[in-house]
Protein backbone atom coordinates (compact mmCIF):
# COMPACT_ATOMS: atom_id res chain seq x y z
CA UNK A 1 0.00 0.00 0.00
CA UNK A 2 1.49 3.50 -1.02
CA UNK A 3 1.68 5.47 2.13
CA UNK A 4 0.47 9.34 1.70
CA UNK A 5 2.67 11.00 4.41
CA UNK A 6 6.04 8.98 2.76
CA UNK A 7 4.84 10.12 -0.91
CA UNK A 8 4.46 13.56 0.56
CA UNK A 9 7.93 13.62 2.59
CA UNK A 10 9.60 12.51 -0.72
CA UNK A 11 8.39 15.19 -2.95
CA UNK A 12 8.99 17.63 -0.13
CA UNK A 13 12.77 16.58 -0.02
CA UNK A 14 13.40 15.97 -3.82
CA UNK A 15 11.97 19.63 -4.45
CA UNK A 16 14.44 21.03 -1.70
CA UNK A 17 17.53 19.08 -3.13
CA UNK A 18 20.21 21.76 -4.89
CA UNK A 19 21.86 20.38 -7.87
CA UNK A 20 23.01 23.21 -9.33
CA UNK A 21 23.65 26.56 -6.69
CA UNK A 22 23.01 29.41 -8.16
CA UNK A 23 23.56 32.99 -7.16
CA UNK A 24 21.03 34.20 -9.30
CA UNK A 25 17.42 34.55 -7.47
CA UNK A 26 15.39 33.68 -10.49
CA UNK A 27 17.09 30.50 -10.04
CA UNK A 28 17.71 29.79 -6.56
CA UNK A 29 14.18 30.46 -5.54
CA UNK A 30 13.49 27.21 -7.09
CA UNK A 31 16.43 25.54 -5.80
CA UNK A 32 18.52 25.95 -9.40
CA UNK A 33 17.93 23.87 -12.26
CA UNK A 34 16.14 20.73 -11.83
CA UNK A 35 17.46 17.33 -13.56
CA UNK A 36 15.40 15.14 -15.51
CA UNK A 37 13.07 17.74 -16.75
CA UNK A 38 12.91 20.57 -19.91
CA UNK A 39 13.69 24.26 -18.80
CA UNK A 40 13.05 26.71 -21.26
CA UNK A 41 14.34 30.54 -22.05
CA UNK A 42 12.22 32.85 -24.15
CA UNK A 43 13.01 36.17 -25.84
CA UNK A 44 13.28 38.69 -28.79
CA UNK A 45 15.94 38.72 -31.10
CA UNK A 46 19.23 41.12 -29.36
CA UNK A 47 16.78 41.01 -26.25
CA UNK A 48 19.25 39.58 -23.73
CA UNK A 49 18.36 35.82 -24.19
CA UNK A 50 22.21 34.61 -25.56
CA UNK A 51 23.26 36.46 -22.88
CA UNK A 52 21.77 34.63 -19.84
CA UNK A 53 22.38 31.50 -21.59
CA UNK A 54 25.75 32.04 -21.75
CA UNK A 55 25.72 33.27 -17.68
CA UNK A 56 24.11 29.88 -16.75
CA UNK A 57 26.67 27.99 -18.86
CA UNK A 58 29.67 29.72 -17.29
CA UNK A 59 28.05 29.34 -13.80
CA UNK A 60 27.67 26.15 -14.19
CA UNK A 61 31.57 25.59 -15.52
CA UNK A 62 32.35 27.58 -12.14
CA UNK A 63 30.51 24.81 -10.02
CA UNK A 64 32.89 22.20 -11.94
CA UNK A 65 29.85 20.97 -13.95
CA UNK A 66 30.26 19.55 -16.90
CA UNK A 67 27.83 21.60 -19.63
CA UNK A 68 27.21 19.86 -23.20
CA UNK A 69 25.98 22.70 -25.41
CA UNK A 70 24.40 21.83 -28.90
CA UNK A 71 24.67 25.02 -31.21
CA UNK A 72 22.40 25.92 -34.10
CA UNK A 73 23.25 29.79 -35.14
CA UNK A 74 27.07 29.45 -34.22
CA UNK A 75 30.04 27.86 -34.95
CA UNK A 76 30.94 25.73 -31.77
CA UNK A 77 34.35 27.42 -31.64
CA UNK A 78 33.41 30.60 -32.25
CA UNK A 79 30.71 29.61 -29.23
CA UNK A 80 33.33 27.79 -27.36
CA UNK A 81 36.20 30.94 -27.53
CA UNK A 82 33.33 33.55 -26.67
CA UNK A 83 32.88 31.14 -23.28
CA UNK A 84 35.79 30.83 -22.27
CA UNK A 85 36.60 34.72 -22.43
CA UNK A 86 33.95 35.35 -20.27
CA UNK A 87 34.78 32.65 -17.84
CA UNK A 88 38.97 33.95 -17.84
CA UNK A 89 37.53 37.46 -16.53
CA UNK A 90 35.77 35.54 -13.70
CA UNK A 91 38.08 32.89 -12.64
CA UNK A 92 41.42 31.41 -13.46
CA UNK A 93 41.20 29.18 -16.36
CA UNK A 94 43.37 26.23 -16.84
CA UNK A 95 41.35 24.62 -20.07
CA UNK A 96 37.77 23.76 -20.52
CA UNK A 97 37.82 19.96 -20.09
CA UNK A 98 33.93 20.16 -18.50
CA UNK A 99 32.77 22.13 -21.80
CA UNK A 100 31.81 20.44 -24.97
CA UNK A 101 30.20 22.26 -27.74
CA UNK A 102 29.38 21.26 -31.04
CA UNK A 103 26.93 22.96 -33.83
CA UNK A 104 23.95 21.97 -36.60
CA UNK A 105 26.44 24.02 -38.77
CA UNK A 106 28.66 21.42 -38.65
CA UNK A 107 27.22 18.57 -38.62
CA UNK A 108 25.33 16.60 -41.46
CA UNK A 109 21.81 15.54 -41.29
CA UNK A 110 21.31 12.21 -43.22
CA UNK A 111 19.43 11.45 -40.64
CA UNK A 112 16.40 12.87 -38.90
CA UNK A 113 13.53 12.63 -36.25
CA UNK A 114 14.35 10.00 -33.63
CA UNK A 115 17.68 9.24 -35.14
CA UNK A 116 18.72 13.03 -34.39
CA UNK A 117 18.07 12.49 -30.41
CA UNK A 118 19.40 9.19 -30.12
CA UNK A 119 23.02 10.75 -31.62
CA UNK A 120 23.00 13.80 -29.61
CA UNK A 121 21.43 11.48 -26.28
CA UNK A 122 24.69 9.42 -26.87
CA UNK A 123 27.01 12.49 -27.46
CA UNK A 124 25.77 13.92 -24.09
CA UNK A 125 26.07 10.70 -22.47
CA UNK A 126 29.55 9.67 -23.79
CA UNK A 127 30.70 13.49 -22.21
CA UNK A 128 28.69 12.43 -18.96
CA UNK A 129 26.98 15.93 -19.18
CA UNK A 130 25.42 16.98 -16.23
CA UNK A 131 23.11 19.71 -17.96
CA UNK A 132 22.66 19.87 -21.55
CA UNK A 133 21.68 23.39 -23.46
CA UNK A 134 19.95 23.34 -26.82
CA UNK A 135 20.69 27.41 -28.15
CA UNK A 136 18.40 27.37 -29.93
CA UNK A 137 15.62 25.58 -31.18
CA UNK A 138 13.43 27.75 -33.20
CA UNK A 139 16.65 28.51 -35.77
CA UNK A 140 17.36 24.65 -35.43
CA UNK A 141 16.78 21.50 -37.55
CA UNK A 142 13.85 20.63 -35.04
CA UNK A 143 11.62 23.77 -36.34
CA UNK A 144 12.29 23.26 -40.07
CA UNK A 145 9.00 21.36 -40.70
CA UNK A 146 5.74 21.95 -39.88
CA UNK A 147 4.32 22.60 -36.50
CA UNK A 148 2.97 19.13 -35.72
CA UNK A 149 6.39 17.91 -36.27
CA UNK A 150 8.08 20.38 -34.00
CA UNK A 151 5.75 19.54 -31.18
CA UNK A 152 7.11 15.82 -31.23
CA UNK A 153 10.72 17.29 -31.78
CA UNK A 154 10.02 19.14 -28.31
CA UNK A 155 9.01 16.08 -26.49
CA UNK A 156 11.87 14.41 -27.77
CA UNK A 157 14.35 16.96 -25.90
CA UNK A 158 12.22 16.50 -22.57
CA UNK A 159 12.85 12.61 -23.24
CA UNK A 160 16.38 13.41 -23.33
CA UNK A 161 16.12 14.96 -19.53
CA UNK A 162 13.99 12.36 -18.24
CA UNK A 163 16.20 9.28 -19.46
CA UNK A 164 19.77 10.74 -18.56
CA UNK A 165 17.83 12.39 -15.07
CA UNK A 166 19.74 15.32 -16.30
CA UNK A 167 18.20 19.39 -16.68
CA UNK A 168 17.82 20.03 -20.88
CA UNK A 169 17.85 24.20 -20.90
CA UNK A 170 16.52 24.80 -24.67
CA UNK A 171 16.36 29.03 -25.93
CA UNK A 172 13.25 29.64 -27.90
CA UNK A 173 12.68 32.82 -29.80
CA UNK A 174 9.38 34.79 -29.75
CA UNK A 175 6.84 34.58 -32.17
CA UNK A 176 7.61 37.43 -35.38
CA UNK A 177 4.50 39.55 -33.92
CA UNK A 178 5.53 40.03 -30.85
CA UNK A 179 5.64 43.58 -29.33
CA UNK A 180 8.94 44.32 -27.31
CA UNK A 181 7.27 47.13 -24.81
CA UNK A 182 5.64 44.55 -23.20
CA UNK A 183 7.07 41.48 -21.37
CA UNK A 184 7.38 38.04 -23.28
CA UNK A 185 5.61 34.95 -22.08
CA UNK A 186 6.16 31.56 -22.54
CA UNK A 187 3.10 32.11 -24.77
CA UNK A 188 4.94 34.54 -27.05
CA UNK A 189 7.38 31.01 -27.73
CA UNK A 190 7.86 31.28 -31.40
CA UNK A 191 6.07 28.05 -33.54
CA UNK A 192 4.25 25.00 -31.81
CA UNK A 193 3.79 25.32 -27.84
CA UNK A 194 5.05 22.15 -27.18
CA UNK A 195 8.13 23.29 -25.81
CA UNK A 196 6.82 25.27 -23.28
CA UNK A 197 3.75 23.19 -22.38
CA UNK A 198 5.97 20.55 -21.46
CA UNK A 199 8.63 22.66 -19.91
CA UNK A 200 8.46 21.87 -16.03
CA UNK A 201 10.47 25.40 -16.18
CA UNK A 202 9.76 28.60 -18.71
CA UNK A 203 11.27 31.71 -18.22
CA UNK A 204 11.26 34.86 -20.51
CA UNK A 205 13.81 37.53 -21.10
CA UNK A 206 13.46 41.05 -22.33
CA UNK A 207 16.03 44.03 -22.56
CA UNK A 208 14.12 47.70 -22.83
CA UNK A 209 16.67 49.85 -25.22
CA UNK A 210 14.56 52.56 -25.67
CA UNK A 211 14.46 53.00 -22.25
CA UNK A 212 17.61 55.51 -20.85
CA UNK A 213 18.79 52.69 -18.06
CA UNK A 214 18.18 49.32 -20.66
CA UNK A 215 16.67 47.66 -17.48
CA UNK A 216 16.18 43.99 -18.26
CA UNK A 217 13.57 41.89 -17.03
CA UNK A 218 13.22 38.12 -16.69
CA UNK A 219 9.69 36.27 -15.60
CA UNK A 220 9.70 33.44 -14.57
CA UNK A 221 6.35 32.36 -16.40
CA UNK A 222 6.47 28.84 -15.57
CA UNK A 223 7.80 26.90 -12.02
CA UNK A 224 6.01 23.61 -11.91
CA UNK A 225 7.00 22.28 -8.86
CA UNK A 226 8.23 25.60 -7.18
CA UNK A 227 5.38 28.16 -6.26
CA UNK A 228 7.75 30.73 -4.57
CA UNK A 229 8.79 32.10 -7.69
CA UNK A 230 6.17 31.09 -10.20
CA UNK A 231 5.09 34.31 -11.94
CA UNK A 232 7.67 36.26 -10.47
CA UNK A 233 9.72 39.19 -12.10
CA UNK A 234 13.32 40.21 -11.32
CA UNK A 235 15.54 42.50 -12.67
CA UNK A 236 19.00 41.48 -14.37
CA UNK A 237 22.12 43.99 -13.62
CA UNK A 238 24.67 43.48 -16.84
CA UNK A 239 28.28 43.60 -16.51
CA UNK A 240 30.19 44.86 -19.68
CA UNK A 241 32.99 44.06 -18.92
CA UNK A 242 32.24 40.34 -18.81
CA UNK A 243 29.47 40.03 -21.51
CA UNK A 244 27.74 38.29 -18.58
CA UNK A 245 24.72 39.16 -15.88
CA UNK A 246 25.72 39.17 -12.73
CA UNK A 247 22.98 39.30 -10.32
CA UNK A 248 19.50 39.94 -10.03
CA UNK A 249 16.72 41.74 -7.73
CA UNK A 250 13.00 40.48 -7.49
CA UNK A 251 10.82 43.49 -8.14
CA UNK A 252 7.33 44.09 -8.69
CA UNK A 253 5.10 44.02 -10.77
CA UNK A 254 4.06 47.80 -10.11
CA UNK A 255 7.68 48.16 -10.67
CA UNK A 256 8.07 46.62 -13.86
CA UNK A 257 4.51 48.71 -14.77
CA UNK A 258 6.65 51.88 -14.31
CA UNK A 259 9.00 51.07 -16.56
CA UNK A 260 6.75 50.03 -19.41
CA UNK A 261 4.74 53.22 -19.16
CA UNK A 262 7.83 55.24 -20.06
CA UNK A 263 8.18 53.39 -23.14
CA UNK A 264 4.34 53.55 -24.41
Amino acid sequence: MINLEESKKRNIERKELIYFPSSMNHLRDHNGFRPGELHVLVGVRGGGKSTLFRTWICECLSQGKRVFVRLSEEKSRDYQDEVVESMGRVMDVDGMDNLKTDSELELKFDQHGAQYFDDLRILVMNFRADILFFDNFTTSELSDGNVMLQGKNAKFLRNIAQKLNIPVVVASHTSKGFKSNVIATGDDSRGNMTLVNTAAYVYSVNVFFSHPQKPTIVLVDKARHHSISNKSLYGLTFEPRLGLYVKDEKCSRAQVAQVLKGLL
